[in-house]
């Protein structure tokens, strides 16, 4: 399934940005206390000092990789950035700093994975039983199988004879590792961004469509038939109602739509509409004469 493991996240924009850290994926913007994967650790910082690492703590993402950064900028330091299209309209970009473990492994799977294809990414962080040594990394894994990140070797990639890792100092393996960032960080630069620009481009002309579709409009329940009784039995309703509250009063010549409306406001024992009634009789002329002649 698409997404965090048991993770919930933001669109993009903006995106939910994560990092790699001691075997899993962190949320640091998660503060809330209860929710399912909130943790904390405390670490040493570069100054000797202890720090609080605090947010949700994953173990692992799945999705497709819509866009990828590799960048050198002194303003904000050496970085990694890809993003995740986790469906159901989620987000999410691993941010890792270059010249690091992470950041290599990414750039190593972005080499040879099929982008095209939903990737599983799966840090991990142990102890050697054997030797004591802590081990750290991230695997990924696509259609049930792992890909091997630690076996890729690209045309003029730096690589090294296994003597080098016996006998070199310090410097020259740091030296190593820092020509293999540049080499990684060129090959994203020049081969993977450009390819995952029209991806991203995609991705975002789908969430647009998905985003300004309309909305279908539920269909009204039909509305329930009101049963009523004969046209017979409701004038004879109506009759009574009216010799009870109304003296001197008689129903009037209803018509049959008419009659539906005094009945049910006779049972809701509601006023009758008489004032609305027209006189139907006819006047005689003899009887004007007779009235014009008493006002006269």
């Amino acid at each position: 399934m698409a997404g965090l493991k048991g993770a919930a996240g933001n669109g993009n924009v903006g995106t939910t940005y994560l990092s790699i850290v001691n075997g899993k994926i962190w949320d640091k913007t998660v503060k809330d206390s209860n929710h399912p994967f909130y943790k904390t650790e405390t670490f040493v910082k570069p100054d000797e000092t202890e720090g609080t690492r605090e947010g949700a703590a994953y173990l692992e993402l799945s999705g497709t990789i819509i866009s990828v950064l590799a960048c050198r900028e002194q303003k904000f330091g050496d970085y990694l950035e890809v993003e995740i299209d986790a469906g159901e309209e989620k987000t999410y970009t691993i941010s890792a700093k270059r010249n690091a473990r992470t950041s290599q492994d990414l750039m190593k799977f972005l080499l040879m994975g099929d982008l095209s294809k939903e990737v599983v990414i799966k840090p991990y962080d142990f102890t050697n039983k054997d030797t004591g040594k802590r081990v750290n990394g991230t695997n990924f894994f696509q259609d049930g199988k792992k890909v091997m990140t630690r076996d890729f070797v690209g045309d003029g990639m730096p690589v090294q004879e296994e003597d080098f890792w016996k006998n070199a100092a310090s410097r020259k393996i740091k030296k190593y590792f820092y020509d293999l960032d540049e080499w990684l960080g060129d090959e994203i630069t020049e081969r993977i961004e450009p390819l995952l620009v029209e991806v991203k481009k995609e991705f975002l002309a789908k969430r647009k469509v998905e985003t300004e579709a309309p909305k279908e409009v539920e269909a009204e329940a039909p509305k329930e038939e009101v049963k009523r009784p004969s046209v017979i039995a409701m004038k004879k309703v109506i009759k009574a109602y009216i010799a009870e509250n109304y003296e001197g009063k008689t129903i009037p010549k209803l018509t049959k739509d008419e009659v539906p409306t005094w009945y049910d406001l006779a049972v809701a024992e509601d006023e009758l509409p008489f004032e609305n009634e027209v006189e139907d009789a006819e006047v005689s002329e003899d009887s004007i004469t007779d009235e014009l002649n008493d006002l006269l």
